[in-house]
Parts: structure tokens; C-alpha cells; sequence
């Protein structure tokens, strides 16, 4: 069960960042803007804090105690989790999709829609996943 959070987060992030950085526009129009050195920079700060926060939080999942008397609060930490991951993985593919299928004007709503309510859903589930490991560190 604790074997399969980790490894369940650890894939999803992985996958979260890999689809971010590919949802970041490349195209030359783009790179030759006056804004294109701050937008990457905010890129290349989201990739290092989303990395790190993905890191700390697996390490939560490797600290925390596991055995028989937590293990229905390990199985609704592990479906919150996965909830979690689906939202972060969705904003990038929305992202992505959204450009490709959707027309340019209506396209930006969308993804910054879909992005404003991926990010307050993920921080939600957080807090909420942050009481499962206060309980699961106060009860050993």
C-alpha cells in the first residue's frame, strides 16, 4: 500500500512535469517576444518548485508509518492522492488540447479556466491529504 503511494505520486508527478514542459509554447514568434525571457524563466521556476514540492511530498508518503490499524486511512490517502494526480496531470493535456482542437480565442479561456480550477482542486486535495499524514505521524 505505502509502496504503491510512492510510486503512484512519484509517476504522476514525474508525468505532470513532463506534460508542462512540453504544454510551454516554442514556437519562433513566441521566443522572439520581449516577454519570452520572463515566461521562461516563470517555466523553469514552476518545473523547480514543482519538482521540489513533489519530492517533499513523496518523502511524506516514506516517512509516514504503515500497518494494519492505519490502513483504511492509507486507502483514503492513496484515492484522495489519485484524484490529485488526475487534476495535475489534466491541466497540462487540457493545456495542450486546447490549442490544438479549440479556436485561439476561445482556447485561452479555456486553459486559463481549466488551469485556475486545476490548481485550487489540487490545493484542496492537499490540505486535505496534509490532515491524513498530521493523523497518520499523530496516532505512531
Amino acid at each position: 500500500m505505502k509502496r504503491t503511494a510512492i510510486l503512484l505520486w512519484f509517476f504522476s508527478s514525474s508525468f505532470f512535469l513532463w506534460l508542462y514542459n512540453l504544454a510551454a509554447p516554442k514556437h519562433s514568434d513566441f521566443l522572439n517576444s520581449p516577454f519570452s525571457i520572463f515566461d521562461s524563466f516563470f517555466h523553469f521556476s514552476v518545473m523547480l518548485l514543482g519538482a521540489g514540492w513533489c519530492y517533499h511530498f513523496m518523502t511524506l508518503l516514506y516517512a509516514s508509518p504503515f500497518d494494519d490499524n492505519n490502513r483504511t486511512l492509507w486507502m483514503t490517502m492513496l484515492k484522495k492522492l489519485l484524484v490529485m494526480s488526475l487534476l495535475l496531470v489534466s491541466v497540462p493535456v487540457v493545456v495542450i488540447f486546447s490549442g490544438e482542437y479549440i479556436v485561439t480565442s476561445w482556447s485561452y479561456l479555456v486553459s486559463y479556466l481549466w488551469v485556475i480550477f486545476g490548481m485550487i482542486g489540487s490545493l484542496v486535495m492537499h490540505l486535505s491529504v496534509k490532515s491524513d499524514f498530521d493523523e497518520l505521524i499523530s496516532n505512531t
